[in-house]
């Protein structure tokens, strides 16, 4: 089973989509703090999630939530925005941004010595991150806009993601912020 939590009216194609909100693309109206009235343990083979998390009261235990229903080895994406997204803070659902170090509490692998006592069970591998510079939604559809846009998203792309950390740490702010940062995680 493939679950797109938060999918609103764009559900990800063979993908249930589950949504806190009823739309044309949901399949089950239910929080993701809740998925425990639809989902049983260890059911979900893999979770795509775009621009959920922001929006969410109980984080940790949407995590929790998350990491319950899967099962070992399923693949978990979020695409969420990225602190420096100038877009992030004109929304007033936004509850938090994110960055490369995001989910590194999630990863016992990652922790550094990290406090993990209010999140207790839930063990994610992190599989890899990306920044995106231009959100998808923003292209240009035609013309020779669409060609500059598209190869200079390309390029930032690229160059970001050869080294992420000074990316962020550096010059994510001299190209204007990056608009979303995305994490590839395995349920451990």
């Amino acid at each position: 089973m493939k679950l797109d939590i938060g999918c609103s009216h764009y559900k990800k194609p063979g993908f249930i989509g589950v949504d806190i909100l009823p739309g044309k693309d949901v399949d089950i109206v239910c929080s993701v703090e809740n998925l425990i009235f639809a989902f049983p343990p260890g059911s979900v083979d893999e979770v795509y999630s775009r621009y959920m998390l922001e929006h969410v009261d109980g984080y940790f235990r949407a995590l929790s939530e998350i990491y319950r229903v899967c099962k070992p080895g399923a693949k978990v994406t979020f695409i969420l925005p990225h602190f420096s997204n100038h877009d992030y803070h004109g929304d007033p659902t936004h509850k938090r941004a994110f960055s490369l170090s995001s989910f590194n509490f999630i990863d016992s692998t990652r922790a550094n010595g990290c406090d993990r006592e209010y999140l207790t069970g839930v063990d994610f591998r992190i599989m890899s991150v990306k920044f995106s510079w231009w959100g998808d939604h923003f292209r240009c559809k035609k013309g020779w806009k669409r060609i500059v846009v598209g190869t200079l998203n390309s390029t930032i792309n690229w160059l970001a993601n050869l080294n992420p950390f000074l990316c962020e740490r550096i010059w994510c702010h001299w190209v204007g912020g990056f608009y979303s940062v995305e994490f590839n995680l395995e349920r451990k």
